[in-house]
């Protein structure tokens, strides 16, 4: 979808081995190398799902963790 919206994208862990990087969960401590990367990187923002891709959490540019619970609220706001 990003890449349809042409966006550049960088993808960590398009490899599907079963192998992670991190434990799965997409909660703030299982994403404090993925917070370091955006925030080095000069991303503007970082998306973490979960393997079965049922939760999201997001990372902002300044490399801070909006958990998964938050993700529906952000939907809602213009």
């Amino acid at each position: 979808l990003l890449e349809a919206l042409n966006c550049d994208v960088t993808i960590v862990g398009l490899e599907a081995s079963g192998q992670f990087a991190h434990p799965p969960e997409p909660i703030e401590s299982n994403l404090q190398s993925i917070a370091q990367l955006v925030r080095q990187g000069a991303y503007d923002i970082g998306f973490c799902q979960d393997p079965d891709a049922d939760r999201l959490a997001v990372i902002d540019r300044r490399g801070v963790y909006i958990g998964e619970e938050y993700t529906a609220v952000l939907c809602m706001l213009n």
